[in-house]
């Protein structure tokens, strides 16, 4: 059935016109920039391919259909065509948007997957795909769902949806929806992470505790018994809110366990299976395991995450539940499938997955706290800022770190591109945000332009570019501790887990009005994603990827998460250009410009050097120097960039 709610009609010519261009961008000039993307990183990058031919046709002509069925759904029931600045004039929730609620995205992710795998094109399999999936999700989670339910209302839920949070008790499409938004996003990533296989730098983690552990093949059934109780979890639980709980928390373990997978570069080398009378179902088991996806044992952080469903549903079996999880674990060790430590890493990672709200609460409140701990000194006309020291700590640490990463010899030029972002931080913010109550802002995007702008004049090249945007992840998260005291950076009010901030110099009180107001912790979930991020480039980087890949990496990956970032902010200086944040804008721009980067042609990251005591002496002076910059105004003075706040 269709919503009665509908829109107005436009002028017919400009909205024509429109419709068209944005048609050609997107059904013909996007396919065809991908396309060259694959070809070309296909000659910069090693990668595995996948599957075979005739399964990539089978996934591009079924991507083809949904897709299909989406347009002639949205035309005839809703009246329009699938356009986001063009809406149709009435929501569609038949068709295939009763199954699921964003049929085209699935379909062309499903189209690029099959086409690639179909032209055996690595590079569009594990780099295109991904980014077109990730972009597509970053695009509904930061601007268009909220947009569709402002012009239509609430829609109905689709077959495959998110749980509710309720107590009421779970139909079957609410079971049906967590096997396939909790389990099978676990699944493909673990089988992608298996395919890379091992880093060629992986440390064994066996120990000699471990050599001394035999394979006992009775316990092979109850390490299998970790398979029914993840399946059929969804199926016991009690209430919609017990389900919404598994799926969050199945997503959170399954992106922090895959960086560690990504991250960590360890293996673990199988034990031979004895010949028992369990022997046939260890050796199936070893058919699907590799041994880069051993440490966290994920086997027990399932087990962890479904047993306390269990625990729920079924009150008076809860005095079983961490027996049945400890068994499984010390079967993980005696079928020989993985080490101690893989078992306790899962233990632990399990545990705090499992208190995950709790967790993120304490965050919050430790914000909360951060953000009442402005203090400042006078002296003289100059005042002196405490958060000033997040910067310095920032800037030094990124100083400190960039020099090791290209070598003292670019010390110079180091110095120059450090000086110019934040040179093109503070002339952006001033072109962008500034006001006689904000007189020396600070904007993220012009240091980017300015230090990009400084390595072309410096002719560091793709090299020190790489260095500065691996470090550019932890610089920020660090810098985002200011942002957290000054009130800058902040959400917008939430009716979830947020900070409220009541300091009467914080900008959420003095230019937002957000006093006392339940926020969005944007800053930490910037500080979040900067952490995820660095650690990815860090890892590229002692791997040897080619410079100009990483930096083409912290581009389209620190853009995506910009993007949505961005959705969440509550800052009323921040522009609005059709229907967009500014800054989700400038976030397109970069997802584009790290696509062109990963297609250049560069050398592989060299090794991490080690520092001298004089370029240490450097970074603390350019420590000192951004505390002046960042932390120390002349609070009297309405000049431009006297005054922080």
């Amino acid at each position: 059935m269709s919503s009665s709610h509908s829109l107005p009609i436009e002028s017919a010519a400009p909205r024509v016109f429109g419709q068209l261009a944005y048609g050609a961008l997107f059904a013909i000039v996007l396919p065809l920039l991908l396309a060259a993307w694959a070809v070309a990183l296909d000659k910069r990058v090693a990668l595995p391919t996948i599957g075979s031919p005739l399964a990539g046709v089978v996934l591009a002509v079924a991507g083809a259909l949904i897709c299909v069925a989406a347009v002639v759904v949205l035309r005839v029931t809703g009246g329009g065509w699938p356009m986001s600045p063009y809406p149709p004039r009435r929501l569609v929730t038949s068709g295939i948007y009763a199954l699921v609620a964003h049929p085209l995205y699935l379909g062309s992710v499903l189209i690029a997957f099959g086409a690639s795998m179909a032209f055996g094109s690595a590079a569009g399999i594990w780099i295109v795909t991904p980014v077109l999936a990730a972009s597509c999700i970053a695009f509904v989670w930061g601007s268009e769902a909220e947009r569709t339910e402002a012009l239509f209302g609430a829609r109905a839920r689709p077959l495959l949806h998110l749980v509710d949070s309720t107590e009421a008790t779970p139909d079957l499409s609410d079971r049906v929806s967590v096997c396939f938004l909790a389990l099978l996003p676990w699944y493909l990533v673990y089988e992608a992470i298996n395919r890379l296989g091992p880093w060629r730098d992986a440390i064994g983690v066996a120990t000699a505790w471990d050599a001394r552990i035999p394979v006992i093949g009775w316990t092979e059934p109850i390490y299998f018994l970790a398979y029914p109780i993840v399946i059929l979890a969804p199926f016991v639980a009690k209430s919609r809110r017990e389900l919404r709980e598994l799926t969050i928390r199945a997503w959170i373990a399954t992106a922090g366990s895959a960086l560690c997978y990504l991250v960590v570069p360890t293996f673990f080398a199988k034990k031979p299976v004895p010949q028992t009378l369990f022997a046939p179902m260890l050796e199936w088991e070893r058919a699907f395991h590799a041994p880069n996806t051993h440490l966290p044992a994920f086997h027990v952080i399932w087990v962890m995450l479904t047993m306390n469903v269990y625990a729920r549903a079924f009150p008076r079996t809860r005095v079983l539940h961490w027996p049945i999880v400890f068994a499984i674990a010390a079967s993980c060790v005696t079928t020989g499938m993985h080490a101690i430590v893989d078992v306790l890493a899962g233990l632990l990672l399990g545990w705090m997955f499992l208190r995950i709200e709790r967790v993120w609460r304490a965050i919050a409140r430790g914000a909360e706290w951060l953000a009442h701990s402005w203090a400042e000194r006078r002296v003289g006309p100059l005042r002196f800022i405490n958060h000033g020291v997040y910067a310095a700590i920032a800037v030094a640490f990124g100083i400190a770190f960039i020099t090791a990463l290209v070598g003292e010899t670019h010390r110079g030029a180091i110095a120059l591109v450090a000086v110019a972002a934040i040179v093109g931080a503070a002339l952006w913010a001033q072109w962008v945000e500034g006001s006689p109550s904000l007189l020396r802002p600070y904007g993220y995007f012009g240091s980017i332009l300015g230090g990009a702008a400084a390595v072309a004049v410096t002719g560091g090249g793709l090299r020190l570019l790489a260095a500065f945007v691996v470090a550019a992840p932890f610089v920020q998260a660090i810098g985002r501790l200011r942002c957290i005291v000054q009130g800058c950076c902040h959400g917008r009010p939430t009716s979830g887990i947020g900070v409220r901030v009541s300091h009467p110099k914080s900008r959420i009180v003095k230019m937002a009005g957000l006093g006392g107001v339940e926020l969005h912790a944007t800053a930490v979930y910037s500080i979040v994603a900067g952490l995820f991020i660095g650690a990815l480039l860090v890892r590229l980087w002692i791997a040897g990827a080619p410079v100009a890949f990483i930096a083409g990496a912290f581009f389209i990956l620190s853009s995506l998460a910009r993007f949505v970032e961005e959705h969440y902010r509550g800052e009323p200086q921040t522009r609005v250009l059709a229907g967009l944040r500014l800054y989700q804008w400038m976030s397109i721009a970069g997802v584009v410009a790290g696509a062109v980067l990963t297609s250049l042609p560069s050398a592989p990251a060299p090794a991490i050097s080690s520092l001298s005591w004089p370029s240490v002496a450097i970074a603390l002076a350019f420590g000192v120097a951004a505390y002046f910059a960042y932390g120390v105004d002349l609070p009297e003075s309405n000049r431009r960039f006297a005054r922080l706040s």
